[in-house]
């Protein structure tokens, strides 16, 4: 239990950041946070009170976020890509694949690359049109949202109700 990661949500709704139970108990009786989700028969003691231990917790005054861009990174990439292959669905041998080959000016960005096999990789080579070798994109690649950076989290399946398949 004290490895319990909490999930806090901005005053709207939208996630905002992972926090651990001790903080968002403090959050609690500072009376900053409402509960939204908290774990079944689990509970965190002081000395003279139990509390709920809390599993999604909201901000009640809303925090105004920076510009926050997600980097692109081979792991966020994956993320993204759900750790498949964008051609063929393939979860092994995976590498990443520039759509526009970088030597037809292809850029390490968000909508120019994908998480893609091996094998998929050597077909496709420095073909410009995929559909000269018999290739199709399954997703088109684009940059994801902030939600993105939560996915690692939705093995918990007291947090998968928060966050939709979408990226």
């Amino acid at each position: 239990m004290n490895g319990t990661s909490v999930l806090v949500f901005n005053s709207d709704y939208s996630p905002l950041c992972v926090t651990n139970v001790k903080r968002a108990i403090v959050l609690m009786l500072a009376q900053k946070v409402d509960v939204v989700k908290t774990l079944e028969d689990e509970y965190w003691a002081s000395v003279n009170e139990l509390f709920e231990v809390p599993t999604a917790i909201r901000l009640k005054n809303y925090v105004k976020l920076p510009n926050y861009s997600i980097p692109l990174t081979r792991k966020n990439l994956y993320m993204r890509d759900n750790h498949m292959c964008q051609y063929c669905g393939s979860r092994e041998h995976l590498t990443v694949d520039h759509v526009l080959p970088k030597n037809k000016g292809g850029g390490w960005t968000w909508d120019n690359l994908v998480t893609c096999c091996f094998s998929c990789n050597n077909k496709k080579g420095d073909a410009i049109n995929l559909e000269n070798v018999g290739m199709k994109l399954l997703n088109k690649p684009r940059k994801p949202s902030r939600i993105l950076l939560f996915r690692q989290y939705l093995s918990d399946d007291y947090w998968a109700e928060f966050f939709p398949l979408a990226q």
